[in-house]
């Protein structure tokens, strides 16, 4: 832009240039025109010295036009009786030729003065044209220019703004997903403890097996000495050995329900042991599988999140090149403030389609409900429609796979539900959270674009006064050197009436002269006055109207 207007600055100076050799040109030609007069005064001298030729051949030198008319008056005083009719003829018939000469050279330089000067006058309107269309093209430029400079501003500051907010929720999400790491990391070790306190039960239930095995074998022993001392005291004493065998059947009886006691002890350990490690391990394949299903919401929210920014910055340039139009328009108030209701609307709509998600919510019927009959708003927010039928139906899609995916989870934390609930809890509070947050950033930068606004308003009134005072410093300088263009035709006029005044002055020499030449000639006297007068009238009256 600033090369255009250097270039257009530079050809109009070069315009001017060449406008001013023309006007030099012009001053030669009024110098040859001068120069033009002079000849006529040395032809009116000289044909004034031819008059005033004496008979005898004896010539008088002059110095000056009025010391020649009076030598010559004085000198036809003396020889009025010597010169004949022919010869004052002659001379009468040479001096009105020279009148005649300078009258033609006279309308000459008065018609191409006034050629001159309407096409000075042509020239000056056309300059001054050509100025206003240079000024109109300039404003435009500017306007241009300052309107591209805008939408590169908004452009930038909303790239950088978006990089920002990407970064982070980057940060956020990773902080999230690192939280809920550390969160299985430690179910895990908590697990893993479990499984090594049932592993030690189920060592220490094998040691008390051994040990009931030892005793069994001891008890086995003490059977078969009971058995030697049976046999030898059987002989003895035969009740002795019944009451021996009694109590060696209550011995063998015990002994077996031990074993059996603790041969169920030891499977009922192995079997709670066994089912312990398939509730860890089931309860850690749903813990990942809960985990991938927390990153696959995490990045479904992600998706929606970044489809919401997208229709936000839409809207946001949406909104921008409406306000760009609204400048220029006369309904700016009117359509400002339409904007503002409908995305006021809009936004309270979309708080309650993600408050009430269990809904159906007809987007399209809101859109037509805040837009109304208004066939400009509908043209005008037709993509904005467009936009909301794509979240709808994206938002749809969310509710589908969120019911989907409660429906696939829920036999898996039937043991735990109060923590699944308290964990959906969790997940609400903190994705309201969020979705404040959102809201607050959204006012933050619709106040920090505001401010943006306000700033380049006043950069741009900065920028037309700054352009209104260069636009007013090229009209002085210019009207500058048309004033002093006018002022040099000025004192070339003064110049050529000047030499005009000289030339009536000698006109009336020759007046009195001729008057003192034929006093005897009444007839020839008054035909040469009357022509005289009438030339004289005639050239006063061209001389006033050039004056004029």
């Amino acid at each position: 832009m600033d090369k255009l207007n250097k270039k257009e600055l530079f050809e109009l100076v070069t315009a001017q240039q060449s406008e001013l050799e023309r006007y030099k040109s012009r001053f030669k030609d009024l110098v040859a025109a001068h120069k033009g007069l002079l000849k006529e005064k040395d032809l009116l001298e000289n044909s004034l010295k031819s008059v005033t030729k004496r008979s005898t051949g004896k010539t008088v030198e002059q110095s000056e036009v009025e010391d020649g008319v009076e030598s010559g008056a004085s000198f036809i005083e003396e020889s009025e009786g010597e010169e004949s009719p022919e010869h004052l003829k002659n001379q009468l018939s040479m001096l009105m030729n020279s009148l005649a000469t300078l009258s033609e050279e006279k309308s000459r330089m008065e018609a191409a003065f006034q050629a001159d000067k309407k096409l000075l006058r042509m020239e000056k309107i056309q300059s001054e044209n050509k100025i206003k269309e240079l000024e109109g093209r300039l404003e435009h430029e500017t306007r241009a220019h300052l309107g591209e400079m805008e939408n590169f501003k908004a452009k930038l500051i909303l790239e950088r703004h978006q990089r920002e907010k990407e970064h982070n929720d980057h940060g956020v999400m990773i902080r999230e997903l690192q939280k809920v790491v550390y969160e299985e990391r430690a179910k895990k070790e908590t697990i893993e403890g479990t499984i090594e306190n049932l592993n030690s039960e189920l060592a220490s239930a094998q040691k008390t097996i051994q040990q009931s095995k030892k005793e069994a074998a001891e008890a086995k022993a003490q059977l078969e000495a009971l058995k030697d001392k049976l046999k030898n005291h059987q002989v003895n004493n035969g009740s002795v050995a019944e009451k021996l065998q009694q109590e060696l059947e209550m011995l063998k009886r015990q002994h077996i329900e031990n074993s059996i006691a603790e041969q169920e002890k030891l499977k009922e350990a192995e079997n709670k042991s066994r089912q312990q490690a398939a509730i860890q391990e089931e309860r850690v394949a749903n813990l990942e599988a809960r985990l991938a299903e927390l990153s696959q919401t995490v990045g479904l929210y992600d998706r929606l999140r970044q489809s919401d920014q997208k229709a936000i910055d839409k809207l946001k340039e949406r909104i921008s090149q409406l306000e760009v139009e609204k400048s220029e328009e006369k309904s700016d108030e009117t359509i400002d403030e339409d904007l503002s209701n409908s995305i006021q609307k809009f936004k309270q709509l979309i708080c309650d389609i993600k408050n009430t998600s269990g809904k159906q919510v007809d987007v399209s019927s809101i859109v037509k409900e805040i837009v109304g009959d208004n066939a400009f708003l509908e043209e005008m927010h037709k993509a904005c429609r467009e936009e909301y039928d794509q979240l709808k139906y994206d938002f749809d899609l969310y509710k589908k796979q969120f019911s989907f995916n409660q429906k696939l989870n829920y036999p898996s934390f039937r043991v735990d539900t109060t923590n699944k609930d308290q964990e959906l809890k969790m997940q609400v509070k903190k994705l309201k959270e969020r979705i404040s947050n959102l809201h607050q950033q959204l006012d933050e930068m619709e106040k920090m674009h505001r401010k943006e606004k306000e700033d380049l308003n006043q950069i741009l009134l900065k920028e037309k006064a700054n352009n209104q005072t260069k636009l007013q410093n090229i009209e002085t300088e210019w009207r500058g050197k048309v004033q002093s263009l006018e002022t040099q035709l000025a004192k070339q006029r003064e110049r050529a009436l000047g030499i005009i005044s000289e030339k009536e002055q000698d006109l009336i020499d020759l007046k009195e002269a001729l008057n003192n030449l034929i006093p005897k000639r009444a007839s020839n006297e008054k035909k040469g006055k009357a022509l005289f007068y009438t030339t004289a009238k005639n050239w006063q009256g061209e001389t006033s109207n050039f004056q004029g």
